[in-house]
């Protein structure tokens, strides 16, 4: 039996050559299947995610728009963390 994520992430990058068209996929999906917001941590404050983005830069990689307060800011979702109930809604819309 495949793992869920597994088998998305083999979707996701079946015709995505190279590390940008990687992340263009990835950012697509997102925004095709995401449920957004939901919540996650910046730096150890709480924010709430309410899109994720690519703007081409490969060093970056995958944004997240986040939320705190009335202040809205991007970025990289590298060694962020997502609030588990958020990870467990991606796991149910990945099948």
């Amino acid at each position: 039996m495949t793992d869920p994520i597994d088998a998305l992430i083999d979707e996701v990058l079946v015709d995505a050559y190279g590390e940008d068209e990687q992340l263009w996929s990835f950012r697509q999906v997102f925004e095709d299947r995401g449920r957004f917001p939901f919540r996650g941590q910046v730096v150890g404050a709480d924010v709430e995610v309410l899109a994720v983005d690519y703007d081409g830069d490969e060093r970056r990689g995958l944004l997240g728009v986040c939320r705190r307060t009335a202040a809205t800011a991007r970025g990289s979702l590298y060694r962020r963390s997502i609030a588990r109930p958020a990870t467990a809604a991606w796991r149910r819309a990945s099948v």
